[in-house]
């Protein structure tokens, strides 16, 4: 792992790049806990992990840039217990598709998009190819003033291709650009700009402002998810099902999930893998080879492989952390 800090009138800026070689996982969750704070944190296939974070500290104000290959991080009401977090982050998805649980909704956000994610609420982040965001830190309190309930926000996808989101993805990508520059007395200007902008773009369907339209392929893309997560529990479920059900040519299915940066096979084994994961956390008490079928699994033994390869940990270990977790709580 490298590390490289410099200073600028009073500012910190701090990079961490996790290499491919072992002890990773210990690298990275401390990166994350120092960025984002207390959080469990599973990495897909030490052997191959890769990512990078960079982190800009102005007053009142954080900007941070994540680049890695795959990730599951999940924040709890322990983790949360006794800390003081009046933060929200702002969340530009450049590269990839992130899926995000939180308030009781599972959203995926894809590349070119605007998210917002409540660091006061727990929540479940997880990617298994490579994705880069980056965020923005600032009031929770302050946001909220604006906004209102910050559950009606969290985790939506809004877009950055044009419109409000255009604006808002340039100024926060040239702020990035020279963040390391700046003095750390500039943040309480640069967060009431970032206050302004992320209220145009929450509110703006409720204003009637105008944002960009879902375009065709994201359209289609959401409607295949949706009926994905319905049907996860059938063992048959194949792509043609999917394409008849939107409907579209079972070519143009393939190749919008293509565009999206997974095939429809590897999208429907992540999600019915994502779903066996939130299950077993929820009950550990649970039979894993019932978890397993429910997801639309038949080989409870290619379940358990795939389930360590994405996650980095057993179905087992999963449950034995959770009981444990429980038994602290």
């Amino acid at each position: 792992m490298s590390h490289a800090a410099s200073d600028a009138a009073g500012m910190h800026s701090f990079i961490l790049a996790a290499e491919p070689r072992g002890g990773k996982l210990q690298q990275w969750q401390s990166a994350i806990l120092e960025t984002f704070g207390a959080i469990d944190m599973r990495i897909r296939d030490d052997a191959h992990f890769s990512g990078a974070i960079r982190r800009v500290g102005l007053q009142g104000l954080q900007l941070t840039e994540v680049r890695s290959s795959s990730e599951c991080a999940r924040r709890t009401r322990r983790h949360l217990s006794g800390s003081v977090n009046d933060a929200v982050a702002l969340l530009l998805i450049r590269h990839g598709n992130v899926q995000i649980d939180q308030y009781t909704r599972r959203n995926v956000v894809g590349a070119d998009s605007f998210t917002l994610l409540d660091l006061a609420e727990p929540y479940e982040w997880m990617h298994v190819r490579p994705a880069h965001v980056i965020g923005i830190k600032m009031s929770r309190q302050a946001l909220a003033e604006r906004v209102g309930f910050l559950g009606s926000h969290a985790g939506v996808m809004r877009s950055a291709a044009t419109g409000i989101g255009r604006l808002t993805a340039d100024f926060l990508e040239s702020f990035a650009s020279q963040a390391d520059g700046l003095p750390a007395s500039a943040g309480a200007v640069f967060e009431r700009q970032f206050l302004d902008l992320a209220e145009l773009l929450l509110t703006a369907r409720k204003t009637g402002t105008s944002l960009p339209q879902t375009t065709p392929a994201e359209a289609v893309y959401w409607r295949a998810l949706a009926f994905i997560d319905r049907r996860l529990s059938d063992v048959d479920l194949s792509p043609q099902d999917i394409a008849s059900a939107i409907p579209v040519s079972l070519r143009h299915l393939h190749a919008t999930f293509q565009s999206f940066g997974a095939s429809v096979y590897e999208t429907i084994l992540s999600r019915r893998l994502a779903l066996c994961h939130t299950r077993l956390l929820a009950d550990p008490q649970a039979r894993i080879g019932d978890i397993a079928d429910q997801a639309g699994f038949r080989n409870h033994a290619h379940f358990s492989t795939r389930f360590k390869a994405m996650f980095g940990v057993s179905p087992r270990d999963i449950q034995r952390s959770a009981r444990t977790s429980q038994l602290r709580e």
